[in-house]
């Protein structure tokens, strides 16, 4: 019964390790256009909604005062299929936000091609911003923050988990059979 336990524990370890943490990765790059100007590029992937993707917001950072609207959302850039939507930072504590809706990345697939132009005078560091994903009826089904395009995300290697996972089997039997 004991090994039954140990093998099933150790199954289900191995398995959460490799099971994919995100269904939706979004990359950016960050380009100066000169001056004040900037542009975010997005690519969208798509890896385990099992649904298409139809619909994302990228949030800007919220706004800190109201003499200090750091930035200005100037214009949307979607794929052919795709509208694209900006609202502006509106009153303190409400950031703006890029939206793309209409068109689909189906499950496994991904899609470049999104992006705003944008003009900021902050002194803060760009970088990395939240995003949120719905579906045609508007339910929230992921959330998390964009990534550096070309940053390896780190992921368990498969084979080394189940590796790792029969070691442990393997110590956990060995060490019983000494005890009898």
């Amino acid at each position: 019964m004991k090994r039954i336990v140990v093998f099933f524990f150790g199954l289900l370890l191995v398995l959460g390790m490799v099971l994919p943490a995100m269904a939706t990765v979004i990359d950016y790059t960050l380009t100066n256009m000169g001056g004040n100007n900037w542009e975010y590029d997005y690519t969208v992937s798509n890896n385990t909604l099992g649904n298409p993707l139809e619909d994302f917001l990228v949030y800007f950072p919220d706004v800190i005062s109201s003499d200090n609207f750091s930035y200005t959302l100037n214009s949307a850039i979607v794929p052919t299929g795709w509208t694209g939507a900006l609202a502006q930072p509106s009153a303190i504590d409400l950031g703006g936000y890029y939206e793309a809706s209409g068109g689909s990345i189906a499950d496994g697939g991904s899609l470049s091609g999104f992006g705003v132009q944008f003009a900021y005078t902050g002194s803060d560091l760009l970088g990395s911003q939240y995003f949120e994903v719905y579906d045609t009826a508007f339910n929230l089904v992921d959330s998390g923050q964009t990534t550096l395009g070309g940053a390896p995300v780190p992921e368990p290697a498969t084979i080394t988990l189940l590796v790792l996972g029969l070691a442990g089997l393997g110590l956990s039997r060995k060490k019983s059979n000494k005890i009898i």
